[in-house]
C-alpha cells in the first residue's frame, strides 16, 4: 500500500480508488473539502476528495486487515495489509 503524508504531515495509507467486489469508484463525487478543511482528514492537497472505504483495522495485532466498501458494505484486501 502507497502510504502518503496529509497536510498537517500525518502519514496514512492511500485509500483504493475502486472496490473489487462492486467495482464502483469510492471516490466520493460530492465531498471535496475546502482548503480549510484539508488538516482535519487524512487527505493531501493534490486529491481533497474523501473516499466512500473504511480502513478494517484488527485490534488484536494493531494493523490493517482489509477494507469496507462505502457501496457494497463488503470486505475486501488489495494485497498489501500488514501481516
Amino acid at each position: 500500500m502507497t502510504k502518503m503524508t496529509n497536510v498537517v504531515g500525518i502519514e496514512f495509507d492511500k485509500r483504493p480508488e475502486t472496490c473489487p467486489n462492486c467495482k464502483k469508484c469510492l471516490k466520493s463525487k460530492v465531498r471535496h473539502l475546502k482548503e480549510s478543511e484539508l488538516p482535519g482528514f487524512c487527505v493531501t492537497a493534490s486529491n481533497p476528495y474523501l473516499y466512500n472505504v473504511i480502513m478494517v483495522w484488527n485490534t488484536k495485532t494493531d494493523k490493517r486487515s482489509g477494507w469496507l466498501c462505502g457501496e457494497c458494505n463488503k470486505r475486501f484486501c488489495d494485497g498489501t495489509e500488514e501481516s
